[in-house]
């Protein structure tokens, strides 16, 4: 007969601890389901602003288009006033490269490639033409500065020269980019 009152109690005490523990894994659940939630509306908020800063950086572009196109318009009123230095030969070869590309901007690394000289070189021959008052636009391009020729004052130099490069500099600088 004890065996038996041992038996009842080893069963009760099981049961009492299967109890205890579906309570304790039940707890668990919740407390995991509560953290599943919140895991969830954090990556909702994250995805919010995910698309808000992609809108944000779309219309900082299209202000930064704006901004370019207004500095142009403002430039391009001050080209006809400003006084363009004398450029030397190497300064005029730089700038029938930069005056070739129309729609492109380039970098130092390509006027370097181009030319066969530094980066560096590249970098000083650039910044001596805008101290010579050549309206030259900067851009950064995937974190490189990148540079164009104003259009206005390319369509001035067009027309009337104001650079005083030679024909024949000019046919051959346009001969190159034909044959390369």
């Amino acid at each position: 007969m004890v065996s038996i009152i041992l038996d009842l109690n080893s069963k009760k005490q099981l049961l009492n601890l299967d109890n205890s523990l579906k309570e304790e894994i039940n707890a668990l659940k919740e407390e995991l389901e509560d953290h599943l939630t919140a895991i969830n509306e954090n990556t909702n908020e994250i995805e919010s602003n995910y698309e808000l800063i992609a809108e944000l950086s779309l219309k900082l572009e299209k202000i930064e288009e704006r901004l370019e196109a207004l500095e142009l318009a403002l430039n391009s009123q001050n080209i006809e006033k400003q006084e363009i230095e004398q450029l030397n030969h190497k300064e005029k070869k730089i700038f029938l490269t930069i005056y070739k590309e129309e729609q492109n901007y380039l970098s130092y690394a390509d006027i370097a490639a181009l030319h066969n000289i530094s980066e560096s070189t590249a970098r000083y021959y650039i910044d001596s033409l805008i101290k010579k008052g050549i309206p030259i636009i900067k851009r950064v391009i995937n974190g490189r500065m990148h540079f164009k020729l104003n259009p206005y004052f390319r369509q001035l130099q067009t027309k009337h020269n104001i650079v005083k490069i030679k024909p024949q500099l000019t046919l051959d600088a346009f001969d190159q980019k034909i044959l390369d």
